[in-house]
């Protein structure tokens, strides 16, 4: 659902001093490993579980902020230490700026950035 969505939120947040964020997006199947463009991890992934492991991967690393549509794989990740999760269901939203806008509040709260720049 929420493909595209990684870089547009990335331009939004900008670079933070001291702050570390990578961003990572699943697109499903076609990518055989993870690969960077711009900004934004492209990651693969066949289904649910795949999705799963690489949340599970990530958060023995550092802190991770998961977005999904998905309730069902919302409620399974929660689960995960050190995964913060944000269900975002897309009926709620009139359309994918309003979800953006959404998500980058979010990230803002998150890391202390000012919630107007």
């Amino acid at each position: 659902m929420y493909k595209g969505f990684a870089e547009l939120v990335a331009r939004e947040i900008g670079e933070i001093d001291n702050v570390v964020l990578e961003y990572h997006e699943i697109v499903g199947r076609g990518l055989e490993k993870p690969v960077k463009v711009g900004y934004v991890y492209k990651q693969p992934a066949r289904d649910d579980y795949d999705i799963f492991k690489l949340l599970k991967s990530l958060s023995g690393q550092c802190n991770v902020v998961f977005f999904t549509g998905d309730k069902k794989l919302a409620n399974q990740c929660m689960m995960i230490k050190g995964v913060h999760v944000y269900y975002v269901p897309p009926g709620e939203y009139g359309g994918k700026e309003l979800v953006v806008e959404h998500m980058v509040k979010i990230l803002r709260q998150i890391i202390g950035q000012p919630l107007a720049v």
